[in-house]
């Protein structure tokens, strides 16, 4: 069952709102913002799953600049819109509703391309690295070294409302590592799985 840290018998049953937080979901200013945190508590809502946290911070640019960052302070957010994330956190947080992050979702990763593309395969014209996807976490550097330094970037950032990380705010019940692992068509998973089943 689920908790509070500091009461491990008083059970908590957490209600859940799921919204894929890209700029055409969240709201542009802080008034709007407050008046959707009231309609979700007002719902009884205790619990927002925020799915894609990275295409809500990345999806801004026309075009992938060729760079797959490894290093926190290159991770090339969207300024306007991270402020926006951190003070729906805040409104969120006042109302005594809890964060469920999806911290990668969306196989764009952590660069500059558009959210929506994959080497253009579902945008023409547009391009981005092929093979960031979750299988390749367990093989290659560059994406896992890119997919680290996001997750670090989002967790460790300074909320300006909250004047907390993410990192250490309790307002966080729940972090998704990747949505949707693609275990099944991961070579070095299969290869593990075959050496450990002997079939």
């Amino acid at each position: 069952h689920f908790c509070y840290a500091n009461s491990p018998d008083e059970y908590i049953r957490f209600f859940g709102h799921s919204m894929a937080l890209t700029r055409s979901t969240i709201p542009d200013t802080h008034a709007e913002i407050d008046a959707f945190a009231d309609a979700l508590r007002n719902q009884g809502y205790n619990l927002v799953r925020i799915h894609g946290v990275n295409a809500l911070l990345m999806d801004g640019s026309e075009a992938w600049d060729g760079s797959m960052p490894d290093k926190v302070e290159d991770i090339p957010v969207v300024p306007e819109i991270e402020e926006r994330l951190h003070y729906f956190t805040y409104a969120l947080k006042q109302r005594g509703i809890y964060l469920y992050l999806d911290m990668c979702t969306f196989i764009n990763g952590w660069h500059s391309g558009d959210v929506w593309m994959n080497g253009g395969i579902w945008i023409n014209k547009k391009h981005g690295p092929t093979r960031y996807s979750s299988q390749f976490l367990d093989r290659d550097p560059a994406v896992r070294a890119n997919y680290r330094a996001g997750v670090l970037r989002v967790m460790t950032a300074m909320n300006p409302y909250t004047k907390m990380r993410l990192a250490d705010d309790p307002c966080v019940a729940f972090v998704l590592g990747f949505n949707e692992l693609l275990i099944s068509n991961c070579d070095e998973w299969q290869k593990r799985i075959k050496r450990s089943k002997k079939s």
